[in-house]
């Protein structure tokens, strides 16, 4: 799949604008807390997200079949990166506000809204037809693996059950290994 270069610019920029939305998500929940001290505040965050992405469901899937997807997916990357822009600045010169923050929250949650369907299909422009399942499966992976989110919260390095040790042991094992199933038993 990655030998068409469209297609591996567009997985690229999938993957990279997701972790980017998803530091974007921490810093911004950060801030607003370290602002507020509101865990509903931290709550709004999600809400300002996930709203305009329910409420522009039927619009942006016409939107995506109707103009050109590559220039959604480009405003769309362009009004995010601007929105970052927006909150920087907004905290260098000590203007944010709760208010401030989840209006841009939710602006990014607008442009993700459009964005989604537009490059995903995109998919059916830059690969060949037999190739489009094969594809769409590796776009959907750039979300990243499901269990990868148990790293975080002290999975241990290797598993605790009565299996070899290997110096290859992957860091961060999925569930079916084993090695966050004993993590989430041994958890209080």
């Amino acid at each position: 799949m990655l030998g068409h270069p469209s297609f591996a610019f567009l997985l690229c920029s999938r993957v990279l604008a997701n972790m980017g939305f998803h530091m974007l998500g921490v810093a911004v929940g950060w801030q607003l807390y370290a602002l507020t001290g509101s865990a509903l505040d931290l709550g709004l965050v999600g809400l300002a997200q996930f709203l305009p992405i329910v409420l522009l469901t039927l619009l942006v899937g016409q939107v995506a079949d109707r103009c050109d997807r590559r220039l959604i997916a480009v405003v769309c990357q362009l009004v995010e990166a601007a929105a970052a822009l927006a909150l920087v600045a907004a905290t260098v010169t000590g203007r944010q506000s709760n208010t401030t923050i989840l209006a841009i929250v939710a602006l990014i949650g607008a442009a993700r809204a459009f964005e989604s369907p537009a490059t995903t299909a995109l998919v059916s422009d830059v690969v060949p037809r037999p190739l489009i399942a094969r594809a769409m499966a590796w776009l959907v992976s750039a979300w990243g693996p499901r269990w990868a989110g148990s790293c975080p919260r002290g999975a241990p390095k290797r598993p605790t059950s009565p299996r070899p040790r290997s110096s290859s042991w992957p860091a961060c094992a999925p569930p079916s290994s084993g090695a966050a199933g004993d993590h989430a038993r041994s958890s209080p």
